[in-house]
């Protein structure tokens, strides 16, 4: 009996300390993923010289924004607007502009403008390209899911569309990649093959989109794929809708961002031209 005593001691220690290791690797895969994270986006400066940039509220960093479904995987901002920015409606939500998560097997990013990329935007001493080019790389998969190379998708905005984001294009074509337009018509067939979807402000979605087109793009990410959103709350607020009398719901972008746990606020922010949006500087 004593010798079974002993034995069984030995196996609940021998669970513990491979249960032990187990935390500590995970904790260890934790860290390598942040620090490398930090080495994609760690002092770029984003410059804005046509657009106000909003702010974004996401799950655990802002008291507004939805809570997801997703695992336990938490958001991590990758850019705080100055607390000097005056908010143009008062008090502002929330100063982040730029997040990232993972969700399931797949990783998310948004950002508060969705004009940052376009090609007016991309000019000489900013590293919005850069944003770009290190946003697709950290978003895309390791594993492609169809033979043909790397697919990115691009669900077009109201304003964002593909004739304007050139200089974005031409980096996805030098890397070997294809940028390919969908729609609500294509998505669920363009999703098989793709790697990431880019999703800008669109402002006349699909009557369905809540039920029918969101469900998909969260598979897609659960299942390994990327999604980068670019989003402005307070520009769909003042202009979008029939006429331009929309309120902010339902905005097509927060639709999309309930189940992953982001919003994008009314918060419109004085942007001083001579003080970038600094990456990392909000975590």
């Amino acid at each position: 009996m004593l010798a079974l005593s002993i034995w069984a001691l030995d196996e609940r220690a021998t669970a513990t300390a491979n249960a032990r290791d187990a935390v500590t690797e995970k904790e260890r895969a934790e860290t390598e993923k942040e620090r490398a994270l930090q080495g994609m986006f760690s002092a770029l400066r984003l410059n804005m010289n046509y657009g106000q940039p909003g702010s974004v509220c996401v799950s655990g960093l802002c008291a507004e924004a939805p809570p997801g479904d997703g695992d336990d995987a938490p958001w991590l901002s990758i850019g705080d607007l100055s607390p000097t920015a005056a908010s143009f409606v008062g008090t502002a939500t929330s100063r982040v502009f730029a997040a990232v998560r993972q969700y399931g097997q797949g990783h998310v990013l948004v950002y508060a403008h969705d004009g940052l990329l376009l090609d007016r935007e991309l000019t000489p001493g900013s590293d919005n390209l850069q944003f770009a080019e290190n946003a697709l790389r950290w978003l895309t998969p390791p594993q492609q899911s169809c033979p043909g190379g790397i697919t990115i998708l691009l669900w077009q905005g109201t304003y964002a569309r593909v004739d304007s984001l050139e200089q974005v294009n031409s980096f996805i074509k030098r890397r070997g990649w294809t940028l390919h337009v969908t729609s609500d018509e294509t998505l669920e067939d363009d999703l098989r093959c793709a790697q990431v979807l880019w999703y800008l402000s669109d402002w006349d979605p699909p009557q369905n989109f809540a039920s029918q087109q969101v469900p998909l793009i969260k598979g897609f990410v659960q299942g390994g794929g990327g999604l980068l959103v670019g989003g402005l709350g307070w520009s769909y607020a003042q202009q979008g809708g029939p006429q331009g009398t929309a309120a902010l719901d339902p905005y097509a972008a927060n639709e999309l961002g309930a189940p992953f746990g982001f919003a994008f606020t009314t918060d419109a922010f004085q942007f001083d031209r001579n003080e970038p949006i600094e990456l990392l500087s909000g975590q």
